[in-house]
Order: structure tokens, then C-alpha cells, then sequence
């Protein structure tokens, strides 16, 4: 059985809603059930509202305006055309990895994300290439599940960062994750979300 990434995400959504009502029920009864509701529909107003805001601040991605070098947008501009969706917002992520993908609601409220060291790289078919591909995955609403999971395992991956911040300071550790220092919960969890 092969689902659309869409389905899949709204699997985890209702998954995650269900173990919520089924603790709070567990753990007060009626009212830990509406608690379970409540938290419910904040959490994913919260995802589905501003998860692509999210993104762009986690990543610290800029819009690329003015100048385009790379012909970016007018290639974006075209192939969005060419597809009947309406023109996404295109971000500049400051990364030397070869690294795209796009994230949004819906088609109105879509971003496709380029890493400059991608676009520095790759010749103009390659991008274009690259960039009709983001399109591609706006306009079959991929992009939903992509902002949405991706949001979901942020949040996963909070909970064990916190816990291993705590600890480090706790125990008088520096902590430093972008060396591997200090990463204790964080290391055992990871893996586990990925699966």
C-alpha cells in the first residue's frame, strides 16, 4: 500500500491526537480528555499556521529580491506559470551543501528553499531542473507534508536538546552540540524519530 505524502501526514497528525486524548484520558478522566482536545487543536493551528514561518527562521533563509544573478525567480516564475499554481515564495539558505526542497499549507502559502552553494553550483538546466522539481511537489500538496513533519520531528527533537542542555549544566559540562559534546538523550532519540 503506497500512500501520498499528504495521507501520511495527516496519519502522524491524527496518531499524535489520538495518544494525547488516550493519556489525558488516562490520567484525569473527562477533563484530561478535553484537556487532550484543547492541546490538540492549539498544537496543529500552531502547525499549520506557522510551520513554514518556522522553517525560515530555523534556517535563517532570506528571499531572494533584486538582483538574480542565477535567474531563480524567473525560472520559478515560468514554471509555476506553466503548472497553473501561483508564484512561491523563493528563499536563499546561506549553506554550502547542495540542498532544496519547498514547504507550505497550500499552494497560496508555498516557499521553495535553494542553498547558495546549490545555486553556485549547478548549471542553469540543472536548476532549472531542481526548481521544477519544488514546483512539482507544491503543486501535488507535498509540500503540506513536508512542512508539517518536518515541524512535528523539530518538536520531537526539542524535548531530548533540552533534557541534554539541562544535564550538561546540571553536571557543569559545556555544552556544545555542533561538536558532539554534551549530547546524551539527543543521540539515543534521533535515530529512534528517523525510523
Amino acid at each position: 500500500l503506497k500512500l501520498k505524502n499528504t495521507t501520511k501526514a495527516w496519519f502522524l497528525i491524527f496518531s499524535i491526537s489520538f495518544f494525547l486524548f488516550v493519556a489525558g484520558h488516562q490520567s484525569a478522566g473527562r477533563d484530561g480528555l478535553l484537556w487532550a482536545f484543547a492541546i490538540s487543536v492549539i498544537v496543529f493551528n500552531l502547525l499549520y499556521f506557522y510551520s513554514v514561518e518556522l522553517v525560515s527562521q530555523y534556517f535563517k533563509a532570506e528571499p531572494i529580491e533584486g538582483q538574480d544573478p542565477w535567474r531563480v525567480l524567473l525560472m520559478t516564475q515560468e514554471l509555476a506559470r506553466k503548472s497553473n499554481i501561483p508564484f512561491p515564495d523563493v528563499k536563499l539558505i546561506p549553506s554550502p551543501a547542495l540542498q532544496a526542497f519547498s514547504v507550505g499549507r497550500n499552494e497560496q502559502h508555498s516557499q521553495i528553499y535553494l542553498t547558495t552553494g546549490l545555486v553556485e553550483t549547478l548549471e542553469t538546466d540543472e536548476l532549472r531542473a531542481v526548481i521544477a522539481h519544488q514546483v512539482c511537489a507544491i503543486q501535488r500538496n507535498d509540500s503540506t507534508a513536508y512542512a508539517t513533519l518536518s515541524t512535528i520531528i523539530s518538536a520531537l527533537l526539542y524535548v531530548p536538546h533540552q533534557f541534554d542542555r539541562a544535564l550538561c549544566w546540571s553536571l557543569g559540562i559545556n555544552f556544545a552540540p555542533e561538536k558532539n559534546k554534551g549530547r546524551i538523550l539527543s543521540k539515543v532519540v534521533t535515530p529512534v524519530i528517523f525510523l
